[in-house]
């Protein structure tokens, strides 16, 4: 019988083997980050391998969830959601809330790059947020013109009686900006918080360069599934991005959050490893767990070698 892992390994190794782009998602440490790290290694292809890892964080690469989020992405995830039922505004107050202020900041004149910090920004002060969308320029585009109908008729929900309803906005929040400070101001910090990220999703799939979020770290329920979202949110917005110069290239309007392999065409697929696959076990002379980041240390040894020893885990 085969197994998931079984077949979440089969399709690492044809990855490799076939010089394919790939990204894969571990919520555990579950070890096909070591599966992964071997066959690149045998391949010499060391150098097309980058990973998030929130275990080391100075040997994790670096990566903004927002990177990809594009002016026509980031209006196209929020006519998702739609304004003008009050209904399923107030059911949903957060998926609105965080879709105003991404939005916000996607259609900023220029269209510059922002990240998680100024995300909680917006959502934790509701005079920046309306400043921000104030500053939006319609006549930019036909999708900021679209986007910034959108906001107003998503903000007039906090518009009462001729005046902004601030407290409103700030307890029914404050959930959700507590979710994303957690995320946001943690120790994970320096990994997601910048502008200039050495993992671009757009430029990894057009390249076929092999990508790794290894998630195990993240032990905080809501830390992890906010992250994940941010990260399936980035995914799509840059497969929509690459297939708006690729006719071949086919992008998924959502890709599904549970465990599973989607292939891309051409020469791309995603992974996704949710469970933690008590099964799966490794020879400590082919296979091994390690998280962390491959880089050359100051005196020429590379750091994940050093790790293997201390992460080979043995057949019981």
């Amino acid at each position: 019988m085969i197994t998931e892992a079984s077949r979440i390994k089969l399709a690492i190794k044809q990855a490799v083997d076939w010089n394919e782009g790939l990204i894969l998602v571990e919520h555990h440490n579950t070890g096909f980050l070591g599966v992964l790290y071997a066959l690149m290694k045998d391949a010499g292809r060391l150098d097309r391998l980058k990973v998030v890892t929130f275990d080391q964080l100075e040997l994790s690469n670096t990566y903004n969830p927002f990177g990809s989020i594009s002016v026509r992405a980031a209006a196209a995830k929020a006519t998702k959601l739609d304004p003008s039922s009050r209904h399923a505004f107030w059911t949903d107050v957060n998926s609105y809330s965080l879709a105003a202020a991404i939005l916000a900041l996607a259609l900023q004149p220029g269209n510059p790059a922002f990240h998680s910090k100024d995300v909680l920004a917006l959502l934790a002060d509701f005079d920046l947020l309306l400043f921000y969308v104030q500053r939006i320029d319609p006549f930019e585009s036909e999708h900021h013109q679209g986007g910034l109908t959108w906001l107003n008729a998503s903000l007039g929900h906090w518009h009462q009686d001729g005046q902004w309803n601030f407290k409103q906005y700030k307890t029914l929040t404050s959930g959700l900006v507590a979710k994303f400070g957690d995320l946001t101001l943690a120790a994970v910090s320096p990994i997601i918080n910048t502008y200039t990220p050495e993992i671009d999703l757009v430029k990894a799939i057009r390249e076929r360069e092999v990508v790794v979020f290894s998630l195990g770290a993240l032990n905080d329920y809501l830390a992890l599934d906010l992250f994940d979202r941010l990260l399936m949110l980035d995914l799509e917005a840059a497969l929509a991005t690459v297939a708006e110069t690729s006719s071949c290239f086919p992008a998924p309007t959502e890709i599904a959050r549970q465990e599973g392999i989607v292939r891309l065409q051409p020469g791309a697929s995603i992974i996704r490893v949710t469970s933690e696959h008590r099964d799966l076990h490794f020879s400590p002379t082919s296979e091994f767990v390690v998280t962390h980041r491959p880089q050359t240390s100051r005196d020429g040894i590379n750091a994940w070698d050093v790790f293997i020893g201390q992460t080979q885990i043995s057949r019981p």
